[in-house]
């Protein structure tokens, strides 16, 4: 209180001034840090909800493989596949005996 009274009434002033704004930063500090707070959880629940509809959709393409698959036409085909493979394979092993062993020719 001494101090009060050595100090002149523009000295006060401003100390109240300055406190004021000191609180005033305060006060916007703690504003942003709560939105960014509040962004940060908004990122984090729109993340969970967009992993979640992604799971879903992935889910629901697998399920469409499978169906695809299961599909006596697909089947088919794969087995036409096989077929052919299979056929390629014997005719190469039924070849085997029949190549052509050509001899060495001296040149004059």
């Amino acid at each position: 209180m001494a101090d009060d009274k050595k100090k002149s009434p523009l000295d006060i002033l401003e100390d109240v001034l300055e406190d004021a704004k000191g609180a005033s930063q305060a006060k916007k500090a703690t504003q942003q840090a709560e939105e960014s707070k509040k962004k940060k959880e908004d990122l984090a629940a729109m993340g969970e909800q967009k992993k979640a509809e992604e799971a879903i959709l992935i889910q629901e393409q697998l399920d469409k493989m499978k169906e695809i698959s299961q599909d006596p036409a697909v089947q088919a085909r794969r087995s036409q596949d096989q077929a052919e493979v299979n056929k390629s394979q014997n005719k190469e092993s039924s070849q085997d005996g029949y190549e052509i062993h050509q001899l060495g020719h001296k040149k004059v």
